[in-house]
């Protein structure tokens, strides 16, 4: 885990605006609302979607890491907390 002293207000914040303009990109790169295909059970709809779910959910793990670097920061929560719940998961199953 990086220590609290190795980070800076300044990286957290910008790395969290530049988080929420990726996880939209995601978002939108994975939009599945195309109304030319008609078939609800194609296995590349449904695979682009368990792909989806594996990008946003990793999105928001990184964004809620940062989340908590924020409010460390800000005097909301204490460095014992950022510790005890700012680990972001190494071995993520493919």
């Amino acid at each position: 885990m990086v220590k609290p002293d190795d980070m800076s207000p300044r990286i957290i914040e910008s790395l969290y605006s530049e988080g929420i303009m990726l996880s939209e990109e995601v978002r939108s790169a994975f939009n599945l609302s195309d109304p030319t295909i008609e078939d609800p059970e194609d296995l590349s709809r449904i695979a682009m979607s368990c792909e989806a779910l594996r990008t946003t959910t990793r999105m928001m793990q990184a964004i809620a890491w940062l989340l908590n670097y924020r409010a460390f920061f800000r005097g909301e929560i204490s460095e014992f907390q950022l510790r005890r719940h700012s680990r972001l998961q190494i071995d993520y199953p493919v």
